[in-house]
């Protein structure tokens, strides 16, 4: 995509106008130079979490697409991957802020169809996972899980202050186990100290090792 088209897309949609100022506690925000230049169309930041997602031309794929950068991990919501401009925009006015509501401010909800037999959104977790651990915080927890990639669902994440450092833990609903992933720098790591079949394994290796795992990142 050329410059002037990007530009005349812009023109074209005003996605500041054509969108929600806020859908839940995501705001959109003016597009900087920086956001310009990596041809985004729109950009939603949660302040809090220090969470952002974005609609944007991607130039490896040849596609329009809207990811979720939760610092931990970024995720492509498939449901607005198109390789034609006039579709994946109809797509994002008609739908957007009802997948983004569905996946994070309803995660609750949405998860629960397919993971509360698992006993993981009534799980009384606070004894294993405290709200902080040193200089992370604990920013997804299993009562509002949210879904990842490739069948799994983010029950818990730790982050640092910068929101690049951490811990994620996850539930795979296609093997039924349990696992964990560390960041730093955003650069995933794989780690075997939470890997568990079911809630109780997990308590016993959160016990043993969540701080130790936290403090060595």
């Amino acid at each position: 995509m050329t410059e002037q088209e990007y530009t005349a897309l812009l023109a074209e949609w005003r996605p500041q106008e054509a969108l929600p100022a806020a859908i839940g506690s995501f705001r959109q925000r003016e597009l900087t130079e920086a956001d310009r230049e990596r041809h985004r169309f729109f950009v939603y930041e949660e302040p809090d979490k220090g969470w952002e997602f974005f609609g944007f031309y991607s130039a490896d794929t040849d596609d329009y697409m809207v990811k979720y950068d939760i610092g931990l991990m970024v995720v492509t919501e498939i449901r607005f991957t198109a390789g034609d401009a006039t579709a994946y925009w109809a797509a994002v006015k008609a739908d957007l802020s009802r997948v983004l509501t569905d996946r994070w401010l309803r995660s609750r909800e949405t998860a629960g169809v397919i993971i509360d037999g698992m006993g993981i959104t009534s799980w009384d977790y606070a004894a294993f996972l405290p709200e902080q651990v040193g200089s992370y915080s604990l920013k997804i927890n299993p009562a509002a899980p949210v879904a990842g990639l490739n069948g799994s669902y983010i029950i818990a994440a730790y982050a640092d202050k910068d929101n690049d450092r951490g811990l994620l833990l996850f539930y795979n609903t296609m093997r039924d186990d349990y696992f964990a992933e560390t960041r730093a720098a955003r650069v995933p790591g794989m780690i075997h100290d939470f890997d568990a079949e079911n809630l109780g394994e997990l308590e016993a290796r959160l016990t043993n090792r969540l701080r130790p795992v936290l403090e060595s990142i």
